[in-house]
């Protein structure tokens, strides 16, 4: 159930690069699709920094303290990438992240703090945002 529910987050990256490839018109009370994929972006991303955070309340001395500060400064990042880069670029910025996101997961799984079952669903869910934002940004 979970991992549905991992993908159907993907559902509004897809969308963003769609409708951004497709040139059209912006979805009204929504934006274009460079401006709904971007927004996602910032709110996925510091969700999945936020998950990083809880690994590490439940983990505590065993993960470090670097968990806790990188994840903290993916969703700082985030914020200024969507709040100071213009479209194209915070897309770029956001693919960055989720890729740094994954790398980080990919750490825990190898430390044993994650099992494989979460790292696939990691793995396939990130190659699809990562593959959006970089469609929406051809296009923004």
């Amino acid at each position: 159930m979970l991992a549905a529910l991992a993908y159907a987050g993907t559902l509004p990256f897809i969308a963003g690069a769609v409708l951004a490839a497709t040139g059209a018109a912006p979805v009204p009370g929504f934006g274009s699709g460079p401006q709904i994929a971007t927004a996602w972006a910032l709110t996925i991303a510091s969700f999945m920094a936020g998950v990083h955070w809880g690994q590490y309340l439940s983990k505590g001395d065993e993960i470090g303290i670097g968990l806790p500060i990188a994840s903290n400064g993916i969703a700082i990042l985030g914020w200024l990438a969507f709040l100071s880069l213009q479209l194209p670029y915070a897309l770029i910025a956001f693919a960055a992240l989720f890729a740094i996101l994954l790398a980080t997961d990919r750490r825990l799984l190898k430390a044993g703090f994650i099992d494989t079952a979460y790292w696939r669903t990691r793995l396939g869910v990130s190659a699809i945002v990562i593959a959006a934002l970089l469609v929406t940004a051809l296009f923004a």
